[in-house]
């Protein structure tokens, strides 16, 4: 609450009179004005009745003592001159002779009672501008007379409020004191205050140091972690590195190793052919079915598992371009099998032989004959196969491959391609192994 609402709350709401400085008004412009004209009317009047007083007594004192050296001469026993009363305006009392009896005035129309009668009438004429100027006087008197009542009632109202702005001050007073004794207590507060928040940052500090020593603690055993971690990491990445080697040595001398040693065309007695042609008519082809055996050794230092034998029967057209690429395609479709199926292969110790029978079958197509003498087209048959296995120490599919040429045993026993359409027997048949196909892992 600042000091206009409280003066205002000491008032009762009521407009003070006082101007924004403080001060009490002055008359009004207008009532100084009037007073001060009237002040110099009555000045005017006062100043032209004492002209016409002093003019009016120079002109008396002329006349009457003119008057008595004209009639002194005139007067034969020497007395005085009495003066001229009906000059003067006033009733002339008789005059008495020597026997006793009244003498009758004398006449007017001589000239010095002519030259009285004169003053007398500009005597007249001053006395009632006189009493005109007295009149403005008491005018001028009334007047200011009523503008001063006006005045006074206007002071005694400044007065008042005068008063009334004294009370106010003491109650202003009051409010200031109660504020200031208010302002007091909330310093007080305040210092209070003051102090608890010092205490409260110098427990701050305190805990704040003591956290950082925490923090510096802690960063060390962060730091003394790390370091350990990393050696550990090395560790480990030694270990990692040694046990990778020790497998990799393992898998070099003492995993198992798979060998294809043999494949033998089977036998299946007469009239039964080895290999049997079946014409296609719809494909404009023949197909030639045979069955065979594969037998397999493990030949490392550990049993293999999961021991299972992929083949293929394939033809072509001319042995200068070989499979085409036809076994690593073959083969690696097979060797992407994972993980294999547990139990699904045979397990197959060191040194231990495996023989399984397979037969395959597949379709000699036109582009495939080969011109090779007048008995008709001919074509070169090929047993394309690999054996998946795994061993205890490694999750890893390994893989041997080979290949199998299927010839014709010729008059002079030299091998050739088959006949196309001709069934044959196994003394007429030939299985050759060709080892720039043979790769393990």
């Amino acid at each position: 609450m600042g000091p206009n609402a409280i003066g205002s709350e000491a008032t009762g709401g009521r407009p003070s009179r006082q101007g924004a400085s403080g001060r009490l008004r002055r008359p009004e412009g207008s009532d100084h004005l009037l007073i001060n004209s009237l002040l110099r009317v009555r000045r005017f009047v006062v100043f032209v009745s004492y002209i016409a007083q002093l003019y009016a007594l120079g002109n008396w004192q002329d006349g009457h003592f003119l008057g008595d050296e004209e009639h002194s001469e005139s007067q034969p026993d020497g007395q005085p001159r009495q003066p001229d009363m009906q000059a003067l305006g006033r009733p002339v009392p008789p005059t008495t002779s020597k026997g006793g009896m009244p003498s009758c005035p004398r006449s007017a129309s001589s000239a010095p009672n002519a030259d009285s009668a004169a003053t007398v009438r500009e005597l007249h004429w001053l006395e009632k501008l006189n009493f005109a100027g007295q009149f403005c006087l008491v005018i001028v008197g009334i007047a200011a007379a009523c503008i001063y009542g006006r005045q006074l009632g206007v002071m005694r109202g400044q007065l008042n409020q005068m008063v009334g702005s004294s009370g106010q001050t003491d109650r202003l007073l009051d409010l200031y004191q109660q504020q200031l004794a208010e302002l007091r207590r909330q310093s007080s507060d305040t210092h209070d205050l003051a102090v608890q928040a010092k205490d409260q940052a110098d427990r701050t500090r305190d805990l704040a140091a003591a956290a950082a020593e925490q923090a510096d603690a802690t960063r060390m055993i962060a730091a003394n972690a790390a370091t350990q971690a990393k050696a550990a990491s090395d560790l480990a990445s030694n270990s990692a590195g040694e046990l990778a080697t020790l497998q990799k040595q393992l898998e070099l001398t003492d995993r198992p190793w798979i060998k294809v040693t043999d494949l033998r065309l089977w036998d299946c007695g007469s009239p039964c052919s080895t290999v049997t042609w079946y014409p296609v008519p719809a494909a404009e082809q023949n197909q030639m079915s045979t069955g065979y055996w594969v037998t397999v050794k493990n030949i490392g230092g550990s049993t293999a598992l999961n021991v299972v034998t992929f083949t293929e029967l394939y033809f072509t057209g001319n042995l200068m371009f070989g499979l085409r690429g036809e076994d690593s395609r073959f083969c690696d479709s097979r060797g992407q099998v994972s993980p294999p199926v547990t139990g699904r292969g045979r397990t197959l110790f060191p040194n231990d032989p495996k023989e399984d029978f397979k037969s395959g079958s597949a379709n000699v197509a036109s582009a495939n004959f080969i011109p090779f003498d007048r008995s008709g087209p001919h074509a070169y048959a090929w047993v394309i196969g690999c054996v998946n296995y795994q061993f205890q120490a490694s999750s890893t599919n390994h893989q041997t491959r080979f290949v199998y040429g299927i010839t014709l045993v010729g008059p002079q026993g030299q091998p050739g391609p088959l006949p196309v359409g001709r069934n044959l027997v196994l003394s007429d048949l030939k299985a050759i192994r060709d080892p720039s196909y043979d790769y393990a892992y």
